[in-house]
């Protein structure tokens, strides 16, 4: 995990380093040089993923420079982008900034959707250009109460395709196609989709209810005072 900036196109409640995300001195962007030392010297790593605060928020010409260290280091083979810029400042991706990224294929860009009507016009636009300049996206989505914690509303378009962390993997096997404890057969995930969806809703409900206790027996989410 390599953070190279310190700002985002938004700030989010749940952000898993909301303490280090608007402060320059917790991601100071005058240290790059030594992470990039490191990297240099640990042969074992061959996956980066950069992060921050949002790599998509730099100007084009720190992301190339960026991109273009990290591809020069020969045993880094994968190059991963997480960013929320898709959803929420789409008029960032332009034909120049897909133009930057491009040179260093393979770039995986990581986008963050919680909820189908997020894909606005300009959202699918500038996904649009993203793939046709040849990224692969992917999507990570938080599941949020009242929000997208439906089946329904996750299975809608658009959001179908996300990672599922479960901790209780025993209980998220694939009848008749995937056997616990071992790698599920090619294919196997895409075509019985709609069941893994629910399969790890039913495994969600079941943590929600032994950690956090029945629906009428929780705690309401407060309200935000708007500014």
């Amino acid at each position: 995990l390599f953070l190279v900036s310190p700002v985002c196109a938004s700030y989010c409640r749940f952000c898993t380093r909301r303490r280090k995300v608007g402060d320059p001195e917790k991601i100071p962007m005058s240290q790059f040089e030594s992470a990039f030392q490191y990297l240099e010297s640990h042969t074992e790593i061959r996956d980066v993923i950069m992060s921050g605060g949002d790599p998509l928020l730099l100007n084009d010409r720190r992301l190339d420079a960026i991109l273009a260290r990290l591809r020069s280091i020969k045993h880094i083979q994968i190059i991963r982008i997480g960013s929320r810029v898709p959803c929420h400042l789409p008029e960032r991706i332009t034909p120049e900034l897909c133009a930057t990224i491009k040179k260093y294929h393979p770039v995986w860009i990581n986008t963050h959707f919680n909820h189908p009507d997020e894909l606005t016009p300009a959202a699918v636009k500038g996904l649009g250009m993203l793939a046709d300049a040849g990224i692969p996206l992917g999507c990570q989505t938080v599941l949020l109460r009242g929000v997208n914690d439906t089946p329904e509303v996750m299975k809608q378009p658009g959001l179908t395709r996300f990672f599922s962390y479960q901790v209780n993997t025993e209980r998220f096997g694939l009848p008749g196609t995937w056997k616990p404890g071992s790698a599920p057969p090619p294919g196997s995930v895409v075509r019985d989709w709609d069941r893994v969806i629910e399969l790890w809703y039913d495994n969600f409900r079941d943590w929600q209810r032994a950690v956090v206790g029945d629906q009428d027996q929780r705690r309401p989410v407060p309200e935000v005072p708007r500014v």
